[in-house]
């Protein structure tokens, strides 16, 4: 076992401050690795800026994506309306159109004898259930069951019918409606169907059907073209277009549907805003505006952001048809000279909405030079899990920062050696300096006692 230091602070027999030229000198011997972790907590940074450009080049992705899918113009109801309402989308047409409505949809509807109370007894047996042509399997009621869990035995089958117990404050009454209105095909019967089959003594039968009310279907007109739906709610009747079905008066009520600026305006925005948050960020790892330039921690000498800025900005002249809506700058949206950032014109895009709604949907819609399909390549480019360039990027500095953890380890194993040899070296030198000092107060001691002897 190698003898422990006898100093803690300082050199006791030679004087010196021993720990801290170790230190110093141990200080000196790790500057390499200082430095290497440095150079590695840089690409760090690196990579969680990648990270962060990543998301917001995937975000201006899903922004284009959006308005390719569900359309750029938005559109809004002028017309006031009693029985029905309309929600327009981008896919809707601006026109007038004359509304009737004949009939409501409604559900099929079944209800019980009266009985005493829901706890009153039920006779035994079993109950079948066939709702919009989908048979269940029969539900069994124990003989004497109460009436309220013969409704909770029914709920719990997982058919669409809701099963509740009413009191009409003399008597209680079980009332199955099918959770669905109307009706397939031409027999509303089949809305809800309910076989009863009784085998016990106790209580009274259900008698399903005391009360009955079959499902209808809900029936209109749209410029006096018949229609026939099983629900209240329509979407595929107008274009893009919701329609409620309120009520059944048999008026003829205009509808008009128009181009809504407003809404358009919103739905480009937060294209124009994902865009303008990619070029502020590269602006601020590129120093512009004075920020940190520092290339060891953040990406202003990387090709590959200067490549992105390239292909940012080459959305904005990117030619999609051949029509009069062809690029971003035909509907208002126009770039900032000073910082290359996006502005959007409202006067402009409501003279385009005007000219040619059709034509700023299809700027991003097109199918193959739409805004929709170019970004989705260009994020492609830059992002793909595969073969992205920031995806590769990534890979090569984490590359880069596992080999580092290796070289450090290394490292830090030879300074640990070197300060250990040193504390070894200095240890040793203290030994023999108190050696020497002791040998020297000896010969002190002797020569003093030679004097006082003579």
């Amino acid at each position: 076992m190698a003898d422990t230091p006898f100093f803690s602070v300082g050199g006791l027999a030679s004087g010196l401050d021993t720990a801290s030229i170790i230190d110093g000198l141990t200080k000196l011997e790790q500057r390499p690795l200082d430095t290497l972790r440095a150079q590695q907590d840089g690409f760090r940074t690196q990579v969680s800026l990648i990270g962060q450009l990543v998301g917001k080049i995937k975000t201006l992705q899903t922004a284009a994506q959006t308005l390719a899918d569900s359309g750029t113009v938005g559109m809004k109801t002028t017309s006031t309306n009693t029985d029905f309402t309309a929600v327009g989308s981008a896919k809707s047409q601006a026109g007038t159109y004359t509304i009737s409505v004949q009939d409501l949809a409604t559900s099929a509807q079944k209800r019980s004898a009266a009985f005493g109370s829901d706890t009153a007894k039920v006779t035994g047996g079993t109950l079948t259930f066939t709702v919009g042509g989908v048979a269940y399997d029969p539900i069994t009621i124990t003989d004497g069951m109460a009436l309220s869990d013969v409704a909770g035995a029914i709920r719990g089958l997982g058919a669409p019918i809701s099963a509740v117990v009413l009191n009409d404050g003399t008597s209680s009454y079980l009332s199955i409606t099918n959770l669905n209105t109307g009706y397939s095909g031409t027999d509303p019967t089949t809305a809800l169907q309910i076989t009863e089959n009784y085998t016990g003594s106790q209580g009274q039968q259900l008698a399903m059907g005391t009360y009955s009310h079959d499902a209808t279907n809900s029936k209109f007109t749209i410029d006096g073209l018949p229609f026939t739906r099983q629900s209240n709610t329509v979407t595929d009747a107008l274009p893009g277009t919701t329609l409620t079905l309120k009520a059944k008066t048999n008026t003829q009520e205009k509808l008009t549907l128009d181009v809504d600026s407003a809404k358009t305006a919103l739905n480009l925005q937060n294209f124009v805003t994902a865009y303008n948050d990619i070029i502020n960020t590269v602006s601020t790892q590129l120093g512009k505006g004075g920020g940190n330039t520092d290339r060891s921690s953040t990406l202003a000498g990387d090709s590959t952001l200067r490549s992105l800025v390239s292909a940012v900005q080459g959305l904005v002249t990117t030619t999609v048809t051949n029509g009069s809506i062809r690029s971003l700058a035909d509907i208002g949206i126009k770039t900032n000279f000073l910082d290359g950032t996006l502005t959007l014109d409202s006067g402009k895009l409501g003279a385009a909405l005007q000219a040619n709604s059709a034509g700023v949907n299809n700027l991003f819609a097109q199918a193959t030079t739409g805004m929709g399909a170019v970004t989705k390549t260009l994020a492609d480019r830059y992002t793909n899990v595969v073969d992205g360039m920031f995806t590769s990027r990534t890979k090569n500095l984490n590359s880069r920062i596992k080999q580092m953890d290796s070289d450090a380890e290394r490292m830090q194993l030879r300074v640990d050696a070197f300060k250990q040899n040193l504390t070894a070296q200095f240890t040793a030198m203290e030994k023999v300096v108190a050696g020497l000092k002791a040998s020297g107060s000896f010969l002190s001691q002797q020569m003093a006692s030679l004097s006082t002897s003579k």
